[in-house]
């Protein structure tokens, strides 16, 4: 079954992110539900819809120094994005 959850701000994003970081039968999709209850993750039961946030995959990301130190490794994934 899909479901939209409401994010207002980063906090929100990152408390429904981590509700679903537990469930490996959930995933995060950036479009919109096309009208139908239970679906399939497949680009024909979605639409694209604005967002006001967007998703990075930075998993690959070289790191070689502290990870406590988050605020120097957001920094430096963003110092990777384009301008």
């Amino acid at each position: 079954m899909a479901n939209t959850q409401p994010v207002h701000d980063i906090e929100s994003l990152s408390g429904v992110l981590k509700d679903l970081e537990a469930d490996p039968s959930k995933t995060v999709i950036r479009g919109q539900l096309r009208g139908c209850e239970s679906v399939r993750r497949s680009k024909d039961y979605f639409e694209p819809a604005l967002r006001q946030w967007c998703m990075i995959d930075i998993d690959s990301l070289e790191w070689d120094e502290d990870t406590q130190d988050h605020q120097a490794m957001v920094s430096h994934a963003v110092s990777q994005l384009p301008k």
